[in-house]
C-alpha cells in the first residue's frame, strides 16, 4: 500500500521493468481537512515510481467519486488540458469539469494493458484498453486511449497532472485478456 492523495491505495502486481523505471521522490499535495500522513506510514512508503504512480492517476480519473468532483478534477487537469474524445469531439479543461460534474448512473469503466513512455523529464505518454460491460456483462465501448502527463509545479511542489488524452473506439479483433465476465 502506498500513501497517495490522503488515501490508501492498493498499487496491482508487480510491474513490468519496475527495476529499470525512473524513481520520482515527491512530497504528495494534502487537500484542505485532510489528516496528516499517520504514523507508522513510513517515508519509503510514500515513493512511488512513475510506473504506477500515472496509471493510478489516470484510474483515478475514472471512479465515480472523482469525475463527480470538480476540485478533485480540476486538480488532476492541467491548466491547458486538451482531449479528442472517442466520439472525435475536442474538449478543453473547462468543458471536461463541468462535464463529468454532471455524469451520473455511468458504467464502471474497466482498464487494463497500461504501457508507459518517458517521452522527455517531467513528460510521459500512457497508452492502455479501456472497455465498459452492458448488464449481460458483454464488453461495450472497447477504447484505444493515450494520455499525456506533465509534471506541473505548484505552490505545493510538483505534480503530475493530465496535459491532454485521446479515446479511440477499437474492434472486437482488439478484444481484451478479461472478455468474459467474472
Amino acid at each position: 500500500m502506498n500513501w497517495f492523495f490522503g488515501k490508501y491505495v492498493e498499487l496491482g502486481g508487480k510491474e513490468d521493468n519496475e527495476s529499470s523505471a525512473k524513481k520520482v521522490t515527491m512530497s504528495l499535495p494534502r487537500r484542505v481537512n485532510e489528516p496528516e500522513v499517520p504514523t507508522g506510514v513510513s517515508k519509503k512508503e510514500r515513493v512511488l515510481t512513475v510506473s504506477t504512480m500515472i496509471p493510478t492517476l489516470e484510474m483515478q480519473l475514472h471512479q465515480p467519486a472523482t469525475r463527480n468532483n470538480s476540485k478533485i478534477v480540476s486538480e488532476l487537469l492541467h491548466d491547458d488540458f486538451e482531449e479528442i474524445g472517442r466520439s472525435g469531439r475536442h474538449y478543453d479543461k473547462r468543458q471536461t469539469v463541468a462535464a463529468l460534474e454532471q455524469e451520473i448512473g455511468r458504467p464502471v469503466i474497466h482498464a487494463e494493458d497500461f504501457k508507459l513512455a518517458m517521452m522527455t523529464e517531467g513528460v510521459a505518454l500512457l497508452t492502455y484498453k479501456s472497455f465498459q460491460r452492458d448488464a449481460a456483462g458483454n464488453i461495450t465501448r472497447l477504447t484505444l486511449r493515450s494520455s499525456v502527463w506533465v509534471l506541473s509545479e505548484h505552490q505545493t511542489g510538483e505534480r503530475w497532472q493530465l496535459r491532454f488524452h485521446q479515446g479511440t473506439p477499437a474492434t472486437e479483433s482488439l478484444l481484451i485478456k478479461h472478455s468474459r465476465p467474472q
